[in-house]
């Protein structure tokens, strides 16, 4: 597998592009499991336009425990979140990042990811959720703190907004933002 993926690095450097997809599978039939040649797969039937093979070896390496979460994440930032999510991704990006919180249950970065594809698609309840559930392992994101207090803000829940920012100066008693909450 490892001549091949050197063999791909020299036909990327002479752009022999329509030469990869077959060599990367090669390597999954050496290797069914190498999370990273069907991630690589995934991307280009999706950037192809054929989606149906694109999500199915997205679901594959998904399903690989080999390949780190920040991997997948990426991989999604990448090819669904490009553009918005839209009626033609949301249900497989709904699925892979799920798949994503219940592989890795505490994981505060994975929820974090996770709050920003509801908050993407307005869903502030969800949204909300996947980040106090984050908050829950992770406290020390500045982000993600300011992130809970908007959208309480936003949905007209001041006290749960400042209780939240009471919080969170425990933990960034130097953050000027928070205390504008």
């Amino acid at each position: 597998a490892e001549y091949i993926r050197m063999l791909i690095d020299i036909y990327i450097a002479i752009h022999k592009d329509d030469e990869i997809p077959g060599l990367y599978n090669k390597i999954l039939d050496i290797d069914p499991n190498d999370g990273k040649a069907q991630l690589v797969m995934a991307e280009y039937y999706l950037r192809n336009g054929d989606s149906l093979a694109g999500n199915n070896f997205a679901r594959k390496a998904f399903a690989n425990t080999y390949l780190q979460p920040e991997d997948k994440m990426k991989f999604l930032m990448l090819n669904y979140f490009q553009e918005e999510i839209n009626e033609n991704n949301r249900d497989i990006v709904l699925e892979l990042s799920g798949r994503l919180a219940k592989d890795y249950p505490e994981n505060a970065r994975v929820f974090a990811f996770r709050g920003d594809v509801f908050y993407s698609l307005k869903e502030d309840d969800s949204a909300l959720n996947n980040y106090l559930t984050a908050l829950k392992y992770e406290k020390n994101l500045v982000l993600l703190w300011q992130k809970v207090i908007s959208i309480r803000f936003e949905n007209s829940d001041f006290s749960g907004a400042k209780e939240t920012a009471l919080e969170a100066l425990d933990y960034f008693p130097s953050s000027a933002i928070i205390y504008l909450y």
